[in-house]
């Protein structure tokens, strides 16, 4: 069993731990043994606790983003072609924007049925980029490629 040695930060909440691991691969064996100290400093360990994450099965996803800018109403409207995953029956999408200089961020969430959206956030002669991801379980399986809008 490998060890992901000092990666792991345990946060207590209410009498219940949550642990986050960084640096961790899907499919592999993983054991992990808790130590806890109280105020008086008497510790106590427990016993080897195994845990083995299952990864997902990657797909290949193709996605496109197209944009019109709709400058009456000072909004963009996006579309994008709604996919079909073999492997996966639940999944979503993500929208991202950014400015000139900027870095991306999420603009909004979408399920996976959908293949359309508006950006009601714009202002007049500002440039904007746009993409759109493809996530399962909180994993990136695939964007599109970024396409640039300017709104008049």
């Amino acid at each position: 069993m490998e060890s992901p040695s000092n990666d792991v930060k345990a946060y207590n909440f209410y009498k219940k731990i949550k642990i986050t691991v960084d640096s961790i691969a899907h499919n592999v064996n993983y054991s992990f043994v808790f130590e806890a100290e109280d105020e008086a400093g008497m510790a106590q360990t427990s016993r080897e606790l195994p845990i083995t994450l299952r990864g997902l099965e990657p797909e290949d996803v193709e996605i496109s983003l197209s944009a019109k800018v709709n400058s009456k109403n000072k909004t963009v409207d996006l579309s994008w072609n709604p996919i079909t995953l073999k492997k996966h029956k639940e999944f979503y999408y993500v929208l991202y924007r950014k400015q000139k200089g900027g870095s991306w961020r999420s603009l909004a969430s979408f399920n996976q049925g959908l293949g359309t959206g508006t950006d009601y956030k714009v202002k007049a002669g500002v440039s904007y980029e746009y993409k759109i991801a493809v996530f399962v379980s909180g994993v990136d399986f695939g964007q599109s490629q970024p396409i640039k809008v300017e709104v008049k």
